[in-house]
């Protein structure tokens, strides 16, 4: 994913920090519909902002064609023309985000394409460049689960980051550590509903696997050494290297997992008593 991540930086941008964000568990029924981009017009088409900015999730369920993101492919060769078409009729929004409600009309949906379902499978990984329009189906068909990811570019001064309004590093390293949800989300608005107030109370510190890893979280600089010597394996010219890097590193993330998952669900027993998820789950076996 890390790899990814940096060629998909348009300015070649190896310093990323993922974004903390809301995870999605929709079930049959559920109104999930919109539709949108992660962008805001004005600023991205007069300052740039946004375009190193790139949408990816990790489905939990295997997604079905009723169950699943719907995009507009090939959408960013249409954005300017949109965008122009926008500024004529003078229904430019000015959000940290676009909605496509009422003002991508049928006429656009003719000119320059309609949503349409891309599933994807458990466990994989879908991107998609911030000038696609995207979003969930309407009234799901089965359960769909997702992670978002939001790997975000730490900008030259170490601070702040690729999007404007966001959170800087050092406050998102804060949270990495205390587990706490963020107050701005990755498009630099507020968030204003469904934020947790505090940590879910029984779920732990991930411990350190490895310290690119630890970049990742905010828990060191990209000057770190150690940092620096992951990146020389797998950004380096030796695909092997790089290859047996990754491999050794996915090992270590699984062993780690599988004893803060026994942690976690210890604490929660504890914590919850005869409330516990994990101990309702042992009395039905």
């Amino acid at each position: 994913m890390y790899v990814i991540a940096v060629v998909l930086q348009l300015d070649g941008n190896y310093k990323i920090i993922t974004y903390p964000y809301v995870g999605r568990d929709s079930v049959e029924g559920d109104k999930t519909h919109f539709e949108h981009l992660d962008l805001n017009l004005p600023s991205y088409f007069n300052h740039g902002n946004g375009r190193n900015k790139f949408t990816s999730h990790i489905p939990f369920d295997d997604e079905t064609p009723d169950t699943c993101l719907r995009v507009i492919t090939e959408f960013d060769q249409h954005l300017e023309p949109w965008y122009n078409r926008l500024k004529r009729r003078g229904t430019i929004p000015n959000g940290s985000t676009t909605s496509f409600k009422d003002i991508y009309t049928l006429q656009d949906r003719k000119d320059f394409g309609d949503f349409k379902p891309h599933p994807c499978p458990a466990y994989g990984l879908r991107l998609s460049k911030p000038e696609i329009p995207h979003g969930p189906t309407d009234a799901p068909t089965t359960e769909r689960r997702a992670i978002y990811t939001w790997p975000t570019g730490i900008k030259e001064d170490g601070e702040t980051l690729d999007n404007d309004g966001t959170h800087t590093w050092s406050q998102l390293s804060a949270l990495h550590r205390d587990l706490e949800a963020p107050t701005r989300g990755v498009g630099g608005d507020p968030v204003t509903h469904s934020r947790p107030p505090y940590p879910f109370p029984p779920q732990i510190l991930f411990p350190s696997t490895y310290p690119l890893g630890d970049a990742l979280l905010g828990r060191r600089k990209y000057g770190d050494p150690e940092v620096i010597l992951d990146l020389m394996k797998i950004l380096g010219p030796d695909d092997e290297v790089a290859s047996e890097y990754i491999r050794h590193v996915r090992g270590l993330l699984v062993e780690n997992y599988r004893r803060a998952f026994e942690r976690v669900r210890e604490l929660e027993m504890l914590m919850f008593g005869q409330n516990s998820y994990f101990l309702q789950l042992e009395s039905m076996s």
